[in-house]
């Protein structure tokens, strides 16, 4: 089925690394006990509000191996707004686990496929989610332009109502490639259960499940983290 939807693509950052130095029994522990929970749990919302679960998106997933791919199959404020809190969730909740995330969130088309053994799932909304995502240098997630225009041409802003609640904010994003600029990202920093982070807890955050941070490719993008979470938290 081909429809409109708002896409978000996550990469876990040095899942390749977590997968060559830890028993396999050790990750697929860690996916059951810790992470998984925490993606179903973006839908628990619709499971115990019954009155609600009309108004409440079902956001689907498809996880497969580092990649977390996010939808819901309906363009919207509403919808580009209950995605991007949604990630949010999932961005705080997994780096407190020691499992940052990088990602992009776009909107268009998309066809899922559904078969008896197997799903597809391709669009121009997933592949724009995937190039956003696969340019920046850091952990964090990048709002599409075409998101940012559509909440702004609301009567009731919703994109004025997003930054007021710290759930995106505007920043020069750390890019491979490509111009500097500004642009909307979600804001996880400002989350309340990361108030007491350092710079060491970042430092920690990236090294746990035997990781490095001791290469150029991984300094990077911790340093550009950490310059995000004292951005969002002048005070620090």
């Amino acid at each position: 089925m081909t429809t409109n939807a708002v896409v978000a693509f996550m990469d876990i950052l040095g899942f390749r690394e977590m997968i060559e130095k830890n028993k396999l029994d050790d990750i697929s522990k860690l996916y059951d006990t810790k992470l998984t929970p925490k993606v179903e749990s973006l839908n628990k919302i619709r499971e115990v509000n019954e009155g609600f679960i009309d108004l409440l998106p079902e956001i689907h997933v498809l996880q497969v191996s580092d990649s977390i791919i996010l939808w819901i199959p309906e363009i919207s404020e509403y919808t580009i707004l209950y995605l991007i809190s949604s990630v949010r969730e999932l961005m705080v909740n997994f780096l407190r686990r020691g499992v940052p995330l990088r990602g992009g969130i776009s909107m268009g088309e998309l066809s899922v496929k559904r078969h008896s053994d197997h799903v597809n799932v391709f669009g121009n909304a997933l592949t724009q989610a995937y190039k956003i995502e696969k340019d920046q240098q850091w952990s964090g997630c990048t709002v599409d332009s075409q998101c940012v225009e559509y909440m702004n041409s609301m009567d009731e802003s919703p994109l004025e109502l997003a930054l007021n609640q710290k759930l995106i904010a505007e920043y020069q994003v750390p890019k491979k490639h490509g111009k500097v600029e500004e642009q909307y990202v979600i804001n996880w920093a400002s989350d309340p259960s990361l108030i007491n982070y350092r710079k060491q807890h970042f430092g920690m955050v990236f090294k746990m499940h035997k990781k490095r941070i001791d290469t150029w490719d991984v300094k990077v993008k911790l340093d550009n983290t950490i310059a995000f979470y004292k951005a969002m938290n002048k005070s620090k």
